[in-house]
């Protein structure tokens, strides 16, 4: 099962959301997409879209998805990597589409491209790219991941 997340930010993240139906649309395995505030027009049978999900509904999915694709908000990003077994792909918001009232998930998306074993995407068409490279490489169990969050939340804090 592939599972992509918007977060919960109400701004819509229709970018994210066109481009995953638009690569996983063909595919025979499930896909579960939680979009927010965004509606798709057209699905293929194997996309099912929430918009809303409890904590526990989205940890369940992370903990069990072979692959996940998400936003790059503060807390998706710090419960994909301690509930995640496969490495993930994040999208960050970014605010010359609207998705976001300023940058803050793209500084949260570098600090990780630098540090964790995971990919980040800025533009969009690279995610059919990552989404067919990506999905048997594994976490190993005994992962050391150390976030330097006095740095992300000095970045943040520059912003806000």
């Amino acid at each position: 099962m592939i599972f992509v997340t918007s977060g919960t930010v109400s701004y819509p993240f229709k970018r994210l959301i066109d481009a995953a139906i638009d690569t996983l649309g063909n595919m025979k395995e499930k896909v579960i997409i939680q979009t927010g505030d965004y509606k798709p027009d057209v699905l293929p049978a194997n996309i099912k879209i929430v918009d809303h999900l409890t904590l526990s509904e989205t940890i369940k999915y992370y903990k069990s998805a072979r692959l996940i694709i998400s936003a790059c908000g503060e807390a998706s990003v710090f419960l994909i990597l301690r509930y995640a077994k496969n490495i993930p792909i994040f999208v960050p918001r970014q605010k010359i589409y609207g998705e976001h009232v300023d940058n803050q998930q793209m500084i949260l998306a570098k600090e990780i491209s630098l540090s964790k074993p995971s990919v980040v995407i800025y533009d969009i068409n690279d995610l059919k790219k990552h989404i067919f490279s990506i999905p048997s490489k594994r976490y190993s169990k005994k992962r050391s991941d150390k976030y330097n969050i006095k740095k992300i939340v000095e970045e943040l804090d520059k912003i806000t």
